[in-house]
């Protein structure tokens, strides 16, 4: 039986009553036999010389831009792709624009049809956010730009948690790593919005030491994902126990790994759906709004 009772929208926070803000939109996934609701997170905009609509997919775990020739060529037109590099001025939803330089990753690129009339045209790197302080509100599908102001009034509230974060670890740079324990141990793992539906994701060794503490037996689904329009092999794992961040606890119901990805720890947004994020790359803090 259908109910006819509405969720209600949840109230905004004050805090960003006037801010700049942008919209975002989930896209569906499926992973093996399971359908993702929140698979990826998407941007639309307006690209100021043509006019178009693109759309991009936000992917914090990709330090630079890039735009997908073959999607450009198809709605801009071939002339946009004839450098390497391009600057785009982009108008948001709320009337937010920013100039922002790209670059060009060659041959890729969906092309249009019924069931995807406007395929990815790039990707919103961590350039995006560069110098930024910004809260992702999941649960409004929101961004907003924030001073430090705000900031600092955020982690002035008590159901606020905040950390440090390492733009570098283990001779990977740009990226943001947020600390997290399983137990008395401390892991490190890259904030990923690109790996949208991944509560956790381990390297095959913190996997097998996951597996044995938690007592979940060797048995796993495997699946084969894109990245970047390549096949990826993927374990997953069912899981019950939970990790911390900041003094925060976070249930994980499911663990990844892959066998043959060089891969360290990611955290995706599926760890935070019903919460609000913040990031602030001038300051390397991330933060989560309880």
């Amino acid at each position: 039986m259908k109910s006819n009772l509405s969720v209600p929208e949840p109230a905004p926070n004050p805090l960003f009553r006037d801010v700049p803000s942008i919209d975002f939109e989930w896209k569906a996934l499926k992973r093996g036999s399971v359908y993702v609701e929140h698979g990826a997170l998407m941007i639309r905009a307006r690209e100021e010389i043509s006019g178009r609509e693109v759309k991009f997919q936000l992917d914090t775990g990709a330090p630079r831009s890039p735009l997908y020739e073959k999607a450009v060529i198809e709605q801009l037109g071939e002339k946009y792709t004839k450098a390497d590099a391009v600057e785009f001025c982009l108008t948001f939803s709320d009337s937010y624009k920013r100039c922002m330089p790209f670059y060009y990753m060659r041959s890729l690129g969906k092309r249009a049809d019924e069931t995807n009339p406007l395929p990815t045209l790039g990707t919103l790197g961590l350039d995006f956010f560069k110098s930024q302080q910004v809260a992702v509100d999941f649960p409004a599908k929101k961004i907003y730009f924030l001073s430090e102001k705000i900031i600092d009034e955020i982690r002035s509230n008590p159901s606020s948690s905040f950390l440090e974060y390492q733009s570098e670890y283990k001779n990977i740079r740009n990226k943001i790593f947020i600390p997290f324990k399983i137990g008395a141990t401390v892991h490190h793992a890259i904030f990923d919005t690109g790996s949208s539906a991944t509560e956790l994701y381990l390297p095959p060794d913190e996997w097998k030491e996951f597996q044995v503490k938690n007592h979940l037996g060797q048995n796993h689904e495997t699946l084969i994902v894109e990245a970047w329009e390549k096949p990826l092999t993927l374990w997953r794992q069912k899981a019950s126990c939970s990790i911390e961040i900041a003094n925060a606890k976070y249930n994980v119901s499911e663990i990844y790994t892959s066998p043959d990805s060089g891969f360290p720890a990611v955290i995706g947004n599926a760890l935070f759906l019903n919460k609000t994020i913040v990031i602030d790359t001038a300051r390397h803090l991330f933060g989560v709004l309880q």
